[in-house]
C-alpha cells in the first residue's frame, strides 16, 4: 500500500538510495551477519513474523525472509516500499502512525538503523509501544559511540550515534522494559576510527556519493570469506563492544 509522504521530514532522503539493480542493500557481509543475529533473537522467542519500521530497500527484510522470518515492511519512502513490493513483500509506503493500527495488535516490531535518522526518536517508539501487544518484543539496532561520529554520519543523515546507556535510557523513557543489549562488529571499530573519525577531526570532508566505489566493493568481496569467519566467531564470543548496538525490549 502506498501514500504520499513528505520526504523533508526524513533525514535519509530517497536520492541517497543507490537504486542500481546491480547494487542491492540486501547484499554484503554486513547485512548477512546482522540478519543472522536478528533471526536468532527472534527464533529464540519463537517469533516468525515481524513488522519492520523503516525497512529501506530491504537490507534486513530480504535476508530475514531467506532465514524463515516473514517481514512486513513499513517504509515511508516510496522508492524503498516499491522495491520491496516488487520482491513480493506486502509493503506500506507510510509511517507507522499513518497506518492507524489498533492498540496492542502486533507481536513483534523491528526498527533497524533508523532511530539515529530521527530528530525525535521517542515519537516513533511511543507509537511502537502503543501497537505492540503486552509482552510483545521490539528489536532495535543503532550505530555505536558518539566519539565515532564523522562525515560518514553527516552524509547519510545521522543525528547521533548511541551508547548502551543512551539507548537503554531512550527505551526506558518510552516505557519499554529493556531485557538485553548486545553489540556486533567489534572488528570494525578501529577501521571506522582511522578511516572516518580521524579525517573528520582533521577537517577533511568527502564528496557526497550514492554508492560505494567499485574498488571498495571489490576489496570487500575479496575479504568476505575471512570477514565472515571473524564476525561469526565474534558473535559467539558476545564481545560487549562493537560498531552496532542491538536491543531486545518488551512491552
Amino acid at each position: 500500500m502506498f501514500s504520499d509522504v513528505d520526504e523533508n521530514t526524513i533525514s535519509f532522503p530517497s536520492e541517497k538510495y543507490d537504486v542500481d539493480s546491480n547494487s542491492s542493500e540486501s547484499e554484503g557481509i554486513w547485512s548477512e551477519i546482522r540478519s543472522r543475529k536478528i533471526a536468532t533473537l527472534l527464533k529464540n522467542r519463537k517469533v516468525d513474523v515481524i513488522w519492520e519500521v523503516g525497512a529501506g530497500h530491504g537490507n534486513m527484510a530480504i535476508p530475514l525472509a531467506d532465514l524463515g522470518i516473514a517481514t512486513i515492511p513499513v517504509e515511508p519512502l516510496y522508492s524503498g516500499a516499491k522495491a520491496l513490493s516488487s520482491r513480493g513483500f506486502h509493503s506500506y509506503a507510510q509511517t507507522l502512525d499513518q497506518l492507524n493500527l489498533p492498540d496492542n495488535c502486533l507481536g513483534a516490531i523491528g526498527i533497524f538503523d533508523v532511530l539515529e535518522h530521527l530528530s525525535n526518536p521517542e515519537i516513533v517508539l511511543r507509537e511502537i509501544y502503543r501497537v505492540l501487544k503486552p509482552g510483545g518484543v521490539l528489536l532495535t539496532s543503532v550505530p555505536a559511540y558518539q566519539w565515532l561520529f564523522s562525515d560518514f554520519d553527516l552524509q547519510i543523515g545521522h543525528f547521533r550515534r548511541y551508547s548502551r546507556k543512551s539507548l537503554s535510557s531512550l527505551l526506558n523513557e518510552t516505557n519499554f522494559k529493556q531485557t538485553k543489549i548486545s553489540n556486533l562488529f567489534f572488528i570494525f571499530i578501529a577501521p571506522a576510527f582511522v578511516l572516518r573519525r580521524l579525517p573528520f577531526l582533521m577537517g577533511i570532508r568527502g564528496e557526497k556519493r550514492k554508492s560505494v566505489p567499485t574498488s571498495e566493493n571489490f576489496l570487500i568481496k575479496l575479504l568476505t570469506p575471512i570477514l565472515r569467519i571473524l564476525l561469526l566467531t565474534e558473535m559467539r564470543m558476545r564481545i560487549p563492544l562493537g560498531l552496532s548496538i542491538f536491543s531486545e525490549s518488551v512491552k
